[in-house]
C-alpha cells in the first residue's frame, strides 16, 4: 500500500507551480511581452549552451539559473557534485567520444 502525504504532490510540482506564478506576476506587472521574452531567452540559453560531461555538462548553466531565479539557491547537487559525475565520465568515454556523438561523426 503506497501512502502519500498531502504535501507530496505539491512538492513534486513545486518548480512548475513556481514558474507559472512568476510568469503570471510578470504578465500582470509588465504585460504579455515580458513572460514571452523571458521564455524565449531561456530557450536560447538552453539550446545554445552545451558542455561535455567531463567539464560539468548536464548541469544548468549560470545564465539558465539566473533566468529561472535559482541563482540564489544552493541545492544538494551544488555541494555534492563530484562522485556521481565520475561514473558518468567513465561511461561517456571522454570528451572526444562525446563530441563525436553530439556532432554525429
Amino acid at each position: 500500500v503506497a501512502s502519500a502525504h498531502p504535501l507530496e504532490s505539491r512538492l513534486a510540482n513545486w518548480e512548475a507551480t513556481r514558474t507559472q506564478l512568476r510568469m503570471e506576476m510578470l504578465r500582470r506587472t509588465y504585460g504579455m511581452a515580458e513572460p514571452i521574452r523571458r521564455q524565449m531567452e531561456l530557450k536560447i540559453v538552453r539550446d545554445g549552451q552545451w558542455r561535455p560531461l567531463a567539464l560539468g555538462g548536464g548541469r544548468p548553466s549560470v545564465q539558465e539559473e539566473i533566468l529561472t531565479g535559482r541563482d540564489e539557491v544552493i541545492d544538494w547537487e551544488d555541494v555534492y557534485a563530484g562522485e556521481e559525475n565520475e561514473g558518468l565520465r567513465a561511461v561517456a568515454g571522454g570528451v572526444q567520444e562525446e563530441m563525436e556523438r553530439k556532432l554525429k561523426i
